[in-house]
């Protein structure tokens, strides 16, 4: 595995890197099969990029977030922009026929969306909450790079 660097207290190349081995290991599943990232044209011009797509079929989005433990406020923010951007290019490009899903790497994360009005919008809108499990040593780095992050942004500081 290619070893992963953080350049930066708040670069997110640890994330990113984990990312990429959620995509893997959910092309592995038999209910899944093989994804790429790939840029979409949603409508002439407007072009926009999802983690993992699958041609199907049936046609798979998906959307990726690596992070251990609860989600804070802002993050579940940018994964509900997320799943309605997978929700657009169902409806706009695959007529609402495809399998969406917000894929996730730890059950404490994936649970802090599921609850709530969240987890009732994501269920009523047919994106799918998915977990995905990253080996020991990519999780390691995540959480070293969340904590960096912690560090970097004293809580009360923008």
């Amino acid at each position: 595995m290619t070893e992963l660097i953080s350049a930066h207290v708040s670069d997110s190349a640890d994330q990113r890197a984990a990312e990429l081995v959620a995509v893997e290991a959910l092309s592995l599943a038999p209910d899944v099969g093989r994804l790429v990232p790939t840029r979409l044209e949603l409508a002439r011009g407007v072009f926009v990029h999802v983690d993992a797509y699958r041609a199907g079929p049936p046609v798979v989005l998906a959307e990726v977030f690596a992070h251990q433990g609860p989600l804070k406020g802002g993050q579940k923010h940018k994964l509900m922009s997320d799943a309605f951007k997978l929700v657009a290019v169902s409806a706009r490009i695959f007529e609402g026929n495809a399998r969406m899903m917000l894929v996730l790497t730890d059950v404490v994360a994936a649970d802090s969306l599921r609850r709530g009005w969240r987890g009732e919008a994501l269920q009523a809108l047919g994106v799918e909450v998915r977990i995905v499990a990253i080996p020991a040593e990519v999780s390691a780095r995540v959480l070293a790079a969340q904590l960096r992050e912690r560090m970097s942004n004293p809580e009360g500081e923008p």
